[in-house]
């Protein structure tokens, strides 16, 4: 079992998340921060109840 490195909106963030992140920022680094947690919400499956993307998550979860 991993352990939760912390718990951001109701997701456990794990070292292997962490290690996801990394690759994507290095992947998408030239194109921003917004491209990057689409990225990462379509990846994760991070979606709101009306269908749309966390963006806003994602991308406060890039600044921690």
């Amino acid at each position: 079992m991993e352990s939760v490195v912390f718990r951001y909106r109701c997701r456990d963030i794990e070292p292997q998340d962490i290690c996801f992140i990394q690759r994507t920022i290095s992947q998408f680094y030239g194109k921003g921060r917004s491209h990057i947690s689409r990225a990462l919400c379509k990846a994760w499956g991070w979606m709101q109840p009306n269908g749309k993307l966390k963006e806003y998550a994602a991308r406060d979860l890039l600044l921690r």
